[in-house]
């Protein structure tokens, strides 16, 4: 590393020390005040506090400590309601370095003039986020690639971010949150950086899903193993419509000037292939896309249509048996069993066995989720407020879940990537018919 990236990653360390050292001051005095019956300010102000800073500071940085706030916002049964709220703000699209910086990379990776590879190269980045971005180009031959590259030294910034964020985890646990929970998912966020930093890790996905028995409506690129490594990957430039010039609300469209004029039967079919996206890439592939960011989809006009999924470098791997406790909990779920659900919860992990929980809360769950997944006819998930009344749900007996429920691996990232495309659907406002598509399933 040279001295000016040294002195990057040094300032990177020392915003994030600072953010946790004022993190643990504002937990430290309300504590105090607390405990001396001086505190005029409730816990829910405090987090709202907390939850803005860590928002702001992290925003502002790629890699490893702007991935991490993306994930943090998605535990929405670990963190209080008022943390995950700011957190959900923090942008996955970053801005773009100059490709001067990026060509020694990819010279290096195809191991020749870049002329000799490429036709065309466009300097400018068509797409950027926090570990890399994406360039157009074409091949002699006249195929259209994308060739992704990883920014300069993001690998060393991610590991002196992360004895940053191990710290402040240790610090987030005053709050009297489950510390094992947060070192588990602090261990996940580590485990998802490494995998996402190893490109030749997405290259064997990409070519893995491409030895599956694709559907007809699923698109995915093709990679060009010969020519990626470890910092870059060359695949298929699959065009298609970006996924949010679909979105209806502009308030959450950040491209609203680009929306386009689409039908409802249009959107109905998105969001009906993006719904079975979710579940065959589960109980048929046993791989699992877990960066579920609109950015990394869209849509082509063939046919009927077809969905276009980008980045996999963040999937996860899943066991045949796991899968088959899912299917049973979804089986539970559908023959409203309270009793059932949990034990399986317990089997999955994600229940903590050393506390008792109230079976009778689920039926508060049961009540709120049956009618929207096992309804006869389809439903509009725009027009039901779900999120703010699982946050109600949530803060009604927080401390209750906090200590019965706990992140465990394959079901984190499950979990994120279905609340990830409940906003997908939320904003394409389209109504879904689950029933019919969970049904082959259950």
């Amino acid at each position: 590393m040279s001295a000016k990236d040294s002195q990057r990653a040094r300032q990177r360390s020392w915003r994030l020390a600072t953010m946790s050292a004022s993190v643990a001051s504002q937990v430290m005095k309300h504590k105090a005040a607390k405990w001396l019956g001086r505190s005029n300010q409730d816990s829910n102000e405090v987090y709202r506090k907390i939850g803005s800073e860590l928002a702001q500071t992290l925003g502002q940085m790629k890699g490893l400590a702007l991935k991490a706030g993306q994930v943090l916002a998605q535990i929405k049964d670990l963190l209080p309601p008022e943390i995950v709220e700011a957190l959900s703000a923090l942008r996955h699209e970053a801005e773009p370095v100059d490709f001067s910086l990026l060509e020694p990379l990819l010279l290096k990776a195809v191991g020749r003039p870049l002329k000799e590879v490429f036709a065309e190269i466009n300097t400018t980045a068509i797409g950027a986020a926090s570990l890399g971005q994406v360039h157009y180009a074409r091949l002699h031959s006249g195929e259209e690639v994308a060739i992704k590259i990883q920014y300069p030294e993001v690998a060393q910034y991610c590991r002196a971010d992360l004895l940053q964020l191990k710290r402040l985890a240790k610090i987030i646990g005053l709050t009297g949150i489950n510390p094992k929970a947060i070192k588990t998912l602090i261990n996940e966020v580590e485990w998802l950086i490494v995998q996402e930093l190893d490109y030749r890790q997405e290259a064997e996905t990409l070519a893995a899903f491409h030895q599956k028995s694709l559907p007809d409506w699923l698109i995915i690129p093709k990679p060009f193993l010969t020519l990626s490594n470890a910092q870059v990957l060359v695949m298929t430039f699959e065009q298609g419509i970006p996924l949010d010039d679909f979105f209806q609300s502009e308030k959450t469209n950040s491209t609203a000037s680009k929306k386009i004029l689409s039908t409802r039967e249009q959107r109905s079919h998105i969001a009906n292939a993006v719904s079975r996206f979710v579940l065959a890439q589960v109980f048929d592939f046993y791989h699992i896309h877990i960066d579920p960011h609109a950015g990394n989809f869209a849509w082509r006009n063939d046919g009927n249509g077809k969905l276009v999924v980008y980045d996999f470098g963040a999937t996860r791997k899943l066991k045949p048996e796991w899968v088959m406790k899912l299917r049973q909990l979804l089986q539970h779920i559908q023959q409203q069993q309270p009793t059932a659900i949990d034990h399986i919860l317990l089997e999955l992990g994600s229940r903590n066995p050393e506390h008792n929980f109230p079976v009778d809360l689920y039926k508060d769950w049961l009540e709120l989720f049956y009618p929207v997944i096992w309804s006869q006819t389809p439903v509009k998930l725009s027009d039901l407020d779900l999120h703010h009344k699982v946050i109600q749900l949530v803060r009604a007996h927080f401390v209750e879940y906090m200590r019965s429920f706990q992140p465990v691996g394959d079901m984190l990232w499950v979990d994120r990537a279905v609340v990830g495309h409940y906003w997908n659907l939320m904003h394409l406002e389209s109504e879904v018919n689950f029933n019919s598509i969970l049904e082959p399933y259950v």
